[in-house]
């Protein structure tokens, strides 16, 4: 059997042109794959892909909690457009829409536990969505579901993107499992 020879420098060549061209195909399938977007800019994503694009949004920030007051005027823009859409409190009981245990990890994220569907809507996520893009570019805000039926949503915003997933659950079974609840995200 014959076996050609080809200089180094073009098979090196050949590899990395290769492996580039693979590269791009992983990517782009597992972008296409795991992302289904809607008009609305929300997306319905698997959990590790909500955990990658966190990674990626706090990668560039400065190592500790930050500045107090700026996070404080954050908490009190996100908790404003909440308290439009359901009850907003850091008392479990009863348990509120929107629960705040009144931790703060840094400047730009806050979070609150969701304890009921009801006040989970497109125009909430486009609301806060908006507000970050207007006043806190580089801000991330993330929201679970406590209780069932929506235990283990998670639903991340940040000035560009919404994604919304479910812990445990590819990105189909979330979508099936937000319309089981009720939640039209569409």
């Amino acid at each position: 059997m014959y076996i050609p020879t080809i200089p180094r420098a073009t098979a090196d060549l050949l590899r990395t042109s290769a492996l580039i061209v693979i590269s791009l195909l992983v990517v782009g399938g597992c972008v296409k794959n795991n992302t289904r977007s809607n008009s609305a800019q929300i997306e319905i994503v698997s959990v590790e892909s909500i955990d990658t694009t966190k990674e990626k949004a706090t990668s560039g920030w400065i190592p500790g909690p930050g500045k107090y007051e700026q996070w404080e005027r954050l908490h009190e823009a996100v908790r404003a457009i909440l308290v439009e859409h359901g009850t907003v409190s850091w008392d479990p009981k009863p348990l509120p829409d929107f629960y705040f245990s009144g931790d703060w990890f840094h400047e730009n994220s806050d979070g609150f536990g969701v304890g009921s569907p009801d006040p989970i809507s497109k125009e909430l996520l486009l609301s806060l969505q908006r507000m970050l893009a207007d006043d806190y570019k580089d801000a991330i805000l993330e929201f679970n579901g406590l209780v069932d039926p929506i235990e283990g949503l998670v639903m991340f915003v940040t000035s560009k993107r919404i994604l919304v997933g479910w812990t445990g659950m590819t990105r189909d079974a979330c979508e099936k499992r937000l319309h089981d609840v009720g939640l039209n995200l569409d």
